[in-house]
């Protein structure tokens, strides 16, 4: 695929257009804390970046995957779990996340949180999502069921 086969692309994150939950996948969660929303916003075909948006009481849980992440803490102050570390972050903070770093996010706040992330291709790594991205839950997560 040649450079120029791909358009260039511009997507706005204040479009209401485009953002995703588990919800709009048809999961149903358990316990709406984890019901976050997340906008895809470049091209899968050059990399893999988006918005994330934590209300209030939301988070991220505790998670690996194998390529390694950026985020760029954009609006708000959550709580990053890094490892076994507990980490207070602020607007415009750059995290590097290395590849299998156990990670997430809680918005504690009563202020919207917004973050940038980007998955890098590192180490022979893909940063799309398929079989070899290793995407786990280190926290339980409890899905809706027919049953319940």
């Amino acid at each position: 695929m040649s450079p120029m086969s791909i358009p260039w692309s511009i997507v706005n994150g204040n479009d209401e257009d485009g953002w995703l939950s588990w919800e709009s996948l048809g999961k149903q969660l358990k316990d709406k804390k984890y019901n976050i929303e997340w906008k895809r916003c470049s091209d899968m075909r050059i990399g893999w970046s988006g918005l994330v948006k934590f209300k209030p009481g939301q988070e991220l849980p505790l998670h690996i995957h194998n390529p390694p992440e950026i985020y760029y803490i954009l609006k708000g102050s959550p709580i990053l779990k890094l490892g076994d570390e507990k980490i207070r972050s602020k607007p415009m903070d750059c995290v590097t996340i290395p590849s299998n770093c156990p990670h997430g996010l809680v918005n504690d706040t009563d202020q919207e949180v917004l973050l940038l992330y980007s998955y890098q291709e590192v180490g022979g790594n893909t940063s799309l999502p398929g079989p070899n991205y290793g995407w786990k839950f280190l926290e339980p997560i409890e899905w809706k069921t027919d049953d319940n």
